[in-house]
């Protein structure tokens, strides 16, 4: 008897929302003995240290998916797929654990500042991270700015800003009213 063969599948992630995620995996072999369960750990530790447990009873090979327990907004997670045979002793079959990707739950839109530093030509858009976060993700900002406050034709857009302003000096016209918005 071996430990069954399991993957993460090509999608491992998706639906994620600021609790809660779905994972996907497959089991390709059982190891000799029927699958008794079959499931995924998640953790914020990379080395998978104390981590949290999803399962449900299996008996057979195939794709899976579970739907993670409550997460911690703003938090990065790793996650592997597990299943687990008859034999005697059971054996335990993990696939990796994810380097990439990783999921990070977001809990609010980052608050956004009035801008300051304004001339003929540009001004300084300046936001807070979102409010109400618990966790440490770091976060990477995209900003799109425009004289439409639909934002039907931006004017200018800057991302992977990995700070909390930036300073918007491409594209603007003076004497003219600009709106901002950034996302996380």
């Amino acid at each position: 008897c071996t430990a069954p063969t399991v993957v993460l599948q090509s999608t491992p992630v998706d639906n994620i929302t600021n609790t809660g995620a779905n994972l996907y995996g497959n089991v390709s072999n059982v190891g000799g003995q029927p699958l008794n369960t079959r499931g995924f750990q998640y953790s914020t530790n990379n080395t998978m240290t104390s981590p949290t447990s999803v399962s449900e009873s299996a008996i057979a090979t195939g794709n899976y998916s579970l739907s993670s327990g409550t997460l911690v907004p703003n938090s990065l997670y790793y996650y592997r797929a597990y299943a687990i045979n008859d034999c005697s002793p059971s054996q335990t079959g993990y696939s990796h654990t994810s380097a990439f990707p990783t999921f990070t739950t977001l809990h609010n839109a980052p608050n956004i500042g009035t801008g300051s530093a304004p001339t003929a030509s540009s001004f300084t858009a300046n936001w807070s991270a979102p409010s109400g976060t618990v966790g440490a993700a770091a976060f990477t900002y995209e900003i799109q700015v425009d004289d439409d406050s639909s934002f039907g034709s931006v004017n200018f857009t800057a991302n992977s800003i990995s700070t909390t302003s930036v300073n918007v000096n491409t594209g603007l016209s003076a004497s003219t009213t600009y709106y901002y918005r950034v996302r996380a």
